[in-house]
């Protein structure tokens, strides 16, 4: 079981679970994914975006999707000051 931070199991759950339903939602909306689309996830570490990775995969075989998933995190070299000269 993913862990997130001190969050119990339960709340864990019914976040992920709100979270698919969500994606459910904005694939009815939008038409985000087609079958055997290859989906790559950018991830800050951050809470949401490892959330989303947790989420997606098990939301897009529920969904009979069948997407092909990656993962990339990119460190920006130079430290905090860095990253926000490059967001200017």
């Amino acid at each position: 079981m993913l862990q997130i931070g001190s969050m119990s199991d339960g709340t864990l759950e019914r976040k992920l679970h709100w979270l698919g339903k969500r994606l459910a939602r904005s694939q009815r909306e939008f038409g985000l994914f087609d079958p055997g689309d290859r989906v790559l996830v950018a991830l800050s570490g951050g809470k949401d975006s490892l959330a989303l990775l947790h989420a997606l995969p098990v939301w897009a075989r529920s969904a009979g999707l069948g997407l092909e998933l990656a993962a990339v995190h990119v460190a920006v070299a130079g430290g905090p000051d860095r990253r926000e000269a490059l967001a200017a």
